[in-house]
């Protein structure tokens, strides 16, 4: 206000108008109005043996002697006000880094180095990196610090003993006998329903479902694979034969459950039961069908339609419309084969929505959203070209959603895949998805695969980094696009096994493209925690999850168990979602 009435920059007329307030009477009146005291929100800090970083805020990094919790965003204010070269006014130096739980906080943070000092307690200047001290500074926490200080303190007296050297076991009894709180455990999952996001809302607001996209090129006998490739041919040759392509490569894969044809309903439902007992509660099926009728449409019309136990999990179909080129495997250099273009005729695309309807959305355990089948197209541009334009592709997509209400049902849910990196040498990228997405009426947005949003810089890029870029762009994404934006978790990335094999294997595009690493089981779970935490904080609308992937062998993500890993990726899911067994309600 001072600045406003008295600063010569600001307008006179401004400047008239404000000076008619004044500074308050009743408030600072030993400084004339004036707060005395300043607010020095960060200033110099300790540096002794532990330093509290990010790593320990999110739980990278264990705490031997925890003196209490923090819980609060790493965050971290502007640096500085540029104006770019288009004029706008832009800061710079904004961190905001949250959605993990609460951490605790280390003894030896609060206490100098043995070689620096003995007796003296630090809580609030704590040895704390900047960007952790963001998030521990908040009041609660130095009050936390400065009452185990004071049992610090009381203790090493009574021992009679310096405070470095104090019996920790002792210590930390006495702390939590005075019912402080030194670590958080996550409460129990409760268990599971089959609730929709919308019924959620009104009933269990913790609901969120759990989705998983299933890619069926994994087994023999598929009509065009046999034609192309010889009648035994899946998949599981290209994972079978795939070598180690640079230092600390790990290949090939081995499934733990060997390599099974998921077309036979007794190994789809294996496959059922370990979803469902795991806390996955729908596979959302790649699904192909091109100008000559489908494509590896076998996993589920004769695995899981067929399996005994195909009430244990619901299914959802992704229309995956893009180009099929020959990249199993594909040979660096060479031309591009396209084999099956992704844009259909109207007529074709008349074709499968009936088809979807009798075959698929009619079945019991169909994924529904709000009772309306959920149907998800995976290339925007592929399917305006099978129209000509958006007016003409908002047409047969209504005419898809007349005739699902006219097979008894309340309606259609049509789901969106966006990304902004094309991944296949073929994808395009829509120049304004959201724009597309409200024109054709779009009920929901999701993604396929993190790297779909992130770039991967070098050869082996680190999970944690790739995983922290995409839960970026998935806030970006809750407000750009008008309707529920159903996030992914990835559990890796390497397509090294559809690369001719005698190449070198070096970033010139899909499949040789760089890799993700360090993609741990446990690293895998956090991931889990971390985007569980942002959708029960978020609308109900919004609590579905998609993870990438089940049996994506051949790019380096699935959560089937192998040889290495064992279950490990799927008992993360179970202990983030919960292990009940799930039914249909109707069941």
């Amino acid at each position: 206000m001072w600045t406003l009435a008295n600063h010569p920059r600001i307008p006179e007329k401004i400047r008239a108008d404000v000076s008619q307030w004044g500074m308050s009477k009743d408030e600072f009146t030993e400084g004339n109005g004036w707060q005395q005291q300043i607010y020095v929100r960060e200033g110099r800090r300790m540096v002794s043996e532990v330093v509290m970083t990010e790593h320990h805020c999110l739980r990278r990094e264990k705490v031997a002697d925890s003196v209490g919790m923090g819980a609060y965003t790493m965050d971290s204010h502007n640096t500085q006000r540029h104006v770019n070269a288009e004029g706008h006014a832009r800061n710079e130096g904004d961190i905001q880094k949250g959605g993990f739980p609460p951490y605790p906080i280390d003894y030896r943070s609060i206490i100098p180095k043995s070689s620096e000092c003995e007796n003296l307690l630090v809580p609030i200047a704590l040895s704390a990196s900047h960007i952790s001290f963001g998030s521990i500074r908040m009041e609660p926490v130095f009050m936390i610090l400065g009452q185990s200080s004071t049992t610090a303190a009381v203790h090493a007296l009574q021992e009679k003993t310096k405070l470095i050297e104090i019996d920790r076991a002792k210590f930390k009894q006495r702390l939590l006998d005075d019912k402080q709180v030194l670590d958080y455990q996550r409460p129990p999952a409760p268990a599971k329903t089959t609730t929709t996001p919308a019924s959620a809302e009104a009933g269990n607001p913790s609901s969120i479902e759990v989705a998983c996209y299933y890619f069926g090129n994994y087994h023999p006998g598929d009509v065009r694979n046999a034609k192309m490739k010889g009648k035994d041919w899946s998949e599981w040759e290209l994972v079978k034969n795939a070598k180690p392509r640079f230092p600390g490569h790990q290949q090939p894969k081995e499934p733990l459950w060997g390599y099974g044809d998921e077309a036979d309903p007794a190994v789809m439902a294996q496959k059922i039961d370990a979803a469902a007992d795991h806390g996955i509660d729908a596979f959302i099926f790649d699904w192909y069908y091109y100008n000559d009728g489908p494509f590896l449409e076998r996993p589920i019309d004769q695995g899981f339609l067929k399996a005994p136990n195909n009430k244990r999990l619901k299914f959802g179909l992704m229309w995956a419309n893009h180009d099929w080129e020959e990249i199993h495997p594909y040979k660096r250099g060479t031309p591009r084969k396209n084999l099956f273009p992704g844009a259909v005729t109207p007529e074709n695309f008349s074709k499968i929505s009936d088809l979807v309807i009798e075959r698929y959305f009619k079945h019991p355990s169909y994924w529904k959203i709000d009772g309306k089948p959920y149907f998800s197209i995976y290339e925007l541009t592929k399917l305006l070209q099978s129209f000509g334009s958006v007016e003409a592709t908002r047409s047969a997509l209504d005419q898809f959603r007349a005739k699902v209400v006219a097979a008894g049902f309340p309606g259609l849910h049509l789901n969106a895949v966006v990304w902004g990196n094309p991944v296949l040498p073929a994808e395009k990228t829509h120049a304004d998805p959201a724009k597309v997405v409200k024109e054709l009426g779009f009920d929901s947005v999701t993604s396929y695969v993190w790297i779909h949003h992130v770039k991967l810089p070098e050869q082996q890029t680190d999970f944690i980094k790739v995983r922290d870029e995409y839960f970026n762009y998935w806030q970006h994404a809750r407000k750009k696009f008008g309707v529920p934006y159903y996030p992914n978790i990835t559990m890796g990335w390497d397509s090294s096994p559809r690369a001719a094999q005698e190449d070198k294997f070096e970033n010139s595009g899909y499949p040789f493209t760089n890799t993700i690493s360090g993609n741990t089981p446990e690293r895998f779970k956090e991931a889990l925690l971390l985007a569980k935490q942002r959708l029960e904080a978020g609308p109900a609308a919004e609590r579905i999850l998609n993870i990438n992937c089940w049996n994506e062998w051949t790019e380096g993500s699935y959560l089937e168990p192998d040889k290495i890993n064992g279950m490990k990726y799927l008992e993360a899911v179970r202990e983030v979602f919960g292990d009940s067994p799930k039914k249909h309600p109707n069941d």
